[in-house]
């Protein structure tokens, strides 16, 4: 009877070891298999952080060379007596000539794909406007611009064309400072010259495809087709500078009248809609009016920036 146990208890023992070392075995290529569809999915990647901290390495070794020979030019150069031989100063003109060749090579790639780069966005640039028509109708009467359903018509086709051409455009809100109080002050007349002359100053400030439109009586809405942040700003703070250099007179021979206007600048994307254009460039020119006259707020969504005060 000992012996049946004896050799059923080492049965049962043989089975578990060979059912542990399956368990092993398994698990062992489990995580052989993940690890090599892990070490798959990364290893691309790694191998071009490697290859790309070895340019660097070699770029940083470069210019310490350059640098190094540089100091040794200037310490050479410090020796007053030194004299060059002939074959001497051959030998340091045949490498100036093959260095500066070395870096043309390496340079003159970068600055061609940026050149060519540069010349395909502009000439997108001039393609978009080039296809872009504006509706100048129904007029203002007191300006000829375009009024505000024209307006609303233009911006809705601008942002149409930023969204199927992926170009950037800006819209630019202008509002004439203290409009009431200039009013009582002087009256009906000269406020619409003001007006008018404001309206005058804005279009002789903007570039040919550019579009004003009166949104009101004392607003101004731009649109500025084709356009990027910078230069963006750049043209609003000139139209505030025209505004502000202006002397407006009452009449030919009257006193000099302050007449300045706050601004609201914002880039059109082409996943924007109008509502949320106007929003940005509104709350940029609401934001300039609380500042006080004469100020330039540009807003992207997400920061508010006071572009100019002066």
């Amino acid at each position: 009877m000992y012996v049946i146990l004896a050799k059923t208890t080492t049965a049962n023992i043989a089975g578990e070891v060979w059912m542990w070392m399956a368990i092993v075995l398994f698990g062992t290529a489990v995580i052989c298999f993940f690890a090599g569809v892990y070490y798959a999915k990364f290893s691309v990647r790694w191998a071009c952080e490697r290859a790309k901290r070895q340019v660097q390495s070699m770029y940083n070794m470069v210019v310490d060379s350059i640098d190094e020979a540089q100091e040794n030019c200037q310490l050479l150069e410090s020796f007053s007596n030194l004299k060059l031989s002939e074959n001497q100063l051959e030998k340091l003109e045949t490498r100036q000539s093959g260095f500066l060749e070395s870096i043309a090579r390496l340079v003159s790639p970068k600055k061609d794909d940026a050149e060519e780069e540069a010349n395909e966005e502009e000439e997108k640039k001039q393609q978009f406007v080039a296809q872009l028509e504006w509706t100048r109708t129904p007029e203002d009467p007191l300006t000829g611009l375009p009024n505000r359903t024209a307006f609303e018509i233009n911006f809705l086709s601008l942002l149409e064309s930023c969204s199927q051409s992926e170009v950037e455009s800006g819209l630019v809100l202008v509002q004439i400072d203290k409009l009431e109080h200039l009013r009582s002050r002087f009256g009906n007349e000269p406020i619409k010259r003001f007006v008018k002359k404001i309206s005058s100053l804005l279009c002789l400030s903007l570039r040919d495809e550019d579009l004003v439109c009166r949104c009101d009586e004392g607003r101004f809405a731009i649109l500025i087709p084709a356009i990027d942040n910078e230069s963006g700003r750049e043209l609003a703070e000139k139209l505030r500078q025209s505004i502000r250099q202006f002397r407006f007179r009452v009449c030919e021979n009257g006193e000099e009248v302050l007449v300045t206007a706050s601004f609201g600048f914002t880039l059109c994307h082409g996943d924007d809609n109008t509502e949320v254009v106007f929003n940005r460039a509104y709350s940029a020119l609401s934001k300039s009016q609380k500042k006080g006259r004469n100020q330039l707020h540009c807003y992207d969504g997400q920061t508010m920036q006071l572009c100019s005060t002066s």
